[in-house]
């Protein structure tokens, strides 16, 4: 059983490769710009512990994407540091490898490079354009300060309109170096109770950064979703945003601003912590359902699963990490192999969801 492609979808894929024209032809993955095709994604801890099993794992399941968090400040305590990129080198050559696309999320601004209005442009630019030419081709999409939103985000009180200058700067550096990378905007975070009073509501900002102008630049909007409460399918409400179905709330922003070509990205997705106390199975069953809710939304592109191996310090809320020692994984493993596995129409005849690896348009 096939899903066909409707006129008006038809029109909005359209639209969507006329408009990549403008942006870095990088576009052949899975769930980026121009594909009508869902992405499996997962976040690897480069500073992590079982960083060796959580390569063989993105390689085993054939991650569509995997993200690497890139904390700025642990690289460069001052801006004479020496950074040590060894595990980091050892981790895009095996991605360059299996080819895995690449994703960087670029977080932790060093305090030598802050302003009182967040991170510092020229800084940025020099840190990125650094890393990139490392690793020439090899880094297929950067995430630009993920919470943006919140002030551990973005290093000072955020403002959507100094995030928009950043963007469009880093945006033109990159370009000017011929360095044709996706930018992805926003990293944005529901407000929760960790929240400060400093804090700007996700939704809020976003509106912010379309009055700032950042629309024509940022083809994928990325949402966090972590630290989230209730069951799968609970929607949001004015008193509590931090559900899954949150991502509805930032696509209605999209649509009453004109951008519907646009893509959601789920940079981290996790269980809710309560079901950390419950078991393996409860936390399995919630991402099933989680999973089949997304794949079946056009707009979702890529989503990264909230974490492949532990980090001792960036411990996620869950207690959810696919290795869980070094001799167990975590029971939605299985599942999620194959929910991946769906990816290939040889292995599995009816598929929810969107189409996976066929042609796109059918008489």
């Amino acid at each position: 059983m096939r899903r066909h492609v409707t006129p008006i979808l038809f029109i909005h894929i359209i639209i969507s490769l006329l408009f990549a024209g403008r942006l870095p032809s990088v576009y052949a993955a899975r769930g980026a710009p121009g594909s009508v095709e869902f992405g499996y994604g997962g976040i690897l801890e480069p500073q992590g512990i079982y960083l060796e099993q959580a390569l063989q794992v993105a390689g085993n399941l054939q991650f569509d994407w995997v993200l690497i968090p890139i904390n700025w400040s642990a690289y460069y305590s001052s801006p004479d540091s020496q950074p040590d990129f060894s595990t980091l080198d050892r981790i895009v050559a095996f991605a360059n490898q299996n080819q895995i696309p690449l994703m960087f999320s670029f977080s932790g601004v060093p305090k030598w490079a802050l302003t009182p209005q967040g991170p510092d442009p020229s800084q940025t630019n020099s840190f990125v354009l650094s890393l990139l030419q490392r690793y020439p081709g090899a880094v297929s999409a950067i995430e630009v300060f993920p919470g943006a939103n919140t002030v551990q985000g973005w290093g000072a009180i955020p403002d959507p309109i100094a995030y928009t200058a950043l963007f469009t700067s880093l945006y033109q550096a990159l370009q000017g170096q011929g360095i044709s990378t996706l930018m992805v905007a926003g990293g944005l975070e529901p407000i929760g109770q960790n929240s400060t009073s400093d804090d700007v509501d996700d939704i809020v900002f976003l509106q912010g950064l379309y009055a700032a102008g950042l629309k024509e630049w940022m083809p994928v909007i990325s949402v966090r979703l972590a630290g989230l409460t209730g069951d799968a399918l609970q929607p949001p409400t004015s008193e509590n945003r931090c559900v899954l179905r949150h991502f509805e709330e930032i696509r209605q922003v999209m649509l009453n601003h004109q951008h519907d070509t646009g893509l959601i990205w789920i940079t981290s997705l996790s269980s809710p912590a309560m079901l950390a106390k419950q078991s393996q199975e409860a936390q399995t069953m919630w991402l099933s359902q989680a999973y089949q809710l997304l794949r079946a939304q056009l707009f979702v592109g890529v989503v990264f699963l909230d974490a492949i191996n532990p980090d001792v310090q960036r411990m996620n809320e869950s207690g959810f990490y696919l290795i869980m020692d070094d001799q167990n994984y975590h029971s939605f493993y299985a599942k999620l192999r194959l929910l991946i596995a769906e990816n290939s129409p040889d292995l599995i005849q009816y598929q929810r969801g969107r189409p996976k690896a066929e042609e796109i348009f059918k008489s």
